[in-house]
């Protein structure tokens, strides 16, 4: 049975004008569904739907152009400012959102922050600098180094921050080396002027009693020379040998706190070294000595007798004048004569006066 397709009639100036034709279903897929399929749902441009038909490309170009939605922040031009009525406002008089003033107000409080910091490391990165650079020694330990470089000159931080931070680095290394070298010579210094000043001390307090130190240690220095001598050493270059082994010498002992002059004259007898026996008094030398001396004086008595003046005290010594001493004075000048030049002396004293 087919269904009847109604249709109403249309009259226009009493013609007959028929409906259009209705479309026929087919089992094919136009175009657009395909389209439409293809893209999962989301392409319904190909797709034709009841009472639509597809833009022309004149309408399409007559189609307005939709706009962005604004945003709830307009665009700020330049700063923020806050008029007398308390209302933000930008550089060109606008109203800004409280959520944008907030935003900018956090954005140049962050900002101002990280400036903050960098000015900081750059004041300690400087004052570090001119703390190194004023405890830098004006002149180099060593004088025969050869002379520094010219040092490159100082970048300026507000051009190029970035070479003036390399400038820093490379200066503070360098003053860095600079001053480790400088301490590293007064450390030498100290110690030799400390090892100066135990020598001489502990060479002075042996001497005392061993007044034949310095023959000891010229004994034993040449001795050692000569050695070297033997082993092959250059002539120019034992005596600095030889002064090297006594500065080690003297840093041991000082090290151990013990007697450097001790081991040095402990060591000069074991090369060989013999302390000189003290010379013999000759006692007749010695009493013609004494006679002389009195003879002396006994002029000088007469001299003074001629001027008026006393001549007790330098009364000569005399047989005549020990005959007529008291027992006490004979005794006291007889162990005084005795003890300075002897029994034997005394005795010939005696004798020489008959």
């Amino acid at each position: 049975m087919t269904d009847a397709i109604q249709t109403t009639t249309t009259t226009t100036g009493g013609s007959f004008v028929p409906p259009p034709a209705p479309e026929i279903e087919t089992g094919e897929m136009t175009e657009g569904e395909r389209l439409y399929f293809k893209s999962g749902g989301t392409d319904t441009s190909g797709l034709k739907l009841p009472g639509t038909t597809p833009a022309t490309p004149a309408q399409q170009a007559k189609a307005p152009t939709t706009e962005p939605a604004a945003t709830d922040e307009p665009s700020i031009d330049g700063e923020i400012n806050v008029d007398e009525t308390g209302t933000p406002r930008d550089a060109k008089g606008r109203f800004v959102p409280k959520s944008a003033f907030l935003r900018v107000k956090e954005d140049a409080k962050k900002a101002s922050s990280e400036a903050q910091t960098f000015r900081d490391e750059l004041l300690r990165t400087r004052e570090r600098l001119a703390i190194l650079t004023e405890v830098l020694p004006k002149q180099e330990a060593d004088k025969g180094a050869p002379a520094a470089a010219a040092t490159e000159a100082e970048p300026d931080p507000e051009v190029d921050l970035f070479a003036w931070v390399k400038w820093a680095k490379t200066k503070i290394a360098s003053n860095e080396a600079a001053i480790q070298k400088q301490e590293a010579a007064n450390a030498r210094a100290r110690e030799a002027g400390s090892l100066q000043t135990y020598f001489t001390s502990d060479v002075d307090a042996f001497r005392k009693d061993n007044p034949d130190f310095t023959d000891a240690l010229s004994h034993g220095m040449a001795v050692r020379e000569k050695m070297l001598g033997v082993m092959g050493v250059p002539e120019d270059q034992r005596r600095a040998v030889v002064l090297q082994e006594v500065g080690d010498i003297v840093k041991e002992c000082a090290r151990n706190r013990t007697s450097v002059a001790s081991r040095l004259y402990e060591m000069a007898q074991t090369l060989g070294y013999t302390k000189k026996a003290a010379p013999a008094i000759d006692p007749a030398k010695a009493a013609a000595d004494e006679l002389a001396r009195l003879s002396e004086a006994q002029r000088a008595n007469k001299t003074l007798g001629q001027g008026g003046g006393s001549a007790s005290a330098m009364e000569p010594l005399t047989p005549a004048r020990v005959a007529n001493m008291s027992e006490a004075e004979y005794s006291k000048t007889r162990t005084d004569y005795m003890a300075k030049y002897g029994r034997e002396a005394w005795n010939q004293f005696l004798m020489g006066s008959r």
